[in-house]
């Protein structure tokens, strides 16, 4: 996932890294790669903060960019850990992070919703986020409204369904 997610990344650095007089040349790649792993702690760390169902309807699709509480905690950690690992103002991150996150953001949708494009998955996203947690887990049920995300979620944690989603999705990712 780290490499598509990177590629994405790099695709969408022109503006928002390499022509952005804010960050040095010599380290624009390493603030590439910076951003992309940022980006993926970010979403592991909304999925363990039990933020699952809101990742999950970002990445299914069925949220949109704008003003979506997951892409705005996305740009703000991203800022934050570009700022401190280069020296960045705060300004300069955050022009990286708002002309960075949402495109890529948008397109990691796109792609993991295009079944002609297999780059990226549903199920291999999660199963990363959870370090293989939700393996074999069956999303596009979860998207479609055909499950209730407590029952799925407590067939993965062992926990009793009326316990809240928030404790049994907390013990899934081990929070």
């Amino acid at each position: 996932m780290f490499e598509n997610l990177l590629d994405l990344v790099k695709g969408n650095a022109t503006e928002a890294i390499i022509n952005n007089t804010a960050v040095p040349n010599a380290h624009n790649d390493a603030v590439i790669n910076h951003a992309s792993g940022s980006i993926i702690e970010s979403l592991k760390s909304q999925v363990a903060g039990g933020n699952f169902a809101e990742v999950l309807s970002t990445l299914g699709g069925k949220s949109g960019m704008a003003n979506n509480p997951v892409v705005s905690n996305i740009i703000s950690s991203v800022s934050s850990s570009i700022m401190s690992k280069f020296g960045l103002s705060q300004e300069a991150a955050a022009s990286v992070s708002n002309g960075l996150v949402p495109n890529v953001m948008s397109q990691l949708v796109n792609k993991t919703n295009d079944p002609s494009d297999s780059s990226f998955d549903l199920g291999g996203i999660f199963n990363t986020l959870s370090g293989g947690k939700t393996q074999g887990m069956d999303f596009s049920n979860l998207l479609s409204g055909d499950s209730n995300l407590k029952d799925i979620a407590s067939k993965f944690t062992g926990t009793d369904a009326s316990s809240g989603i928030g404790g049994m999705l907390g013990n899934l990712f081990g929070k």
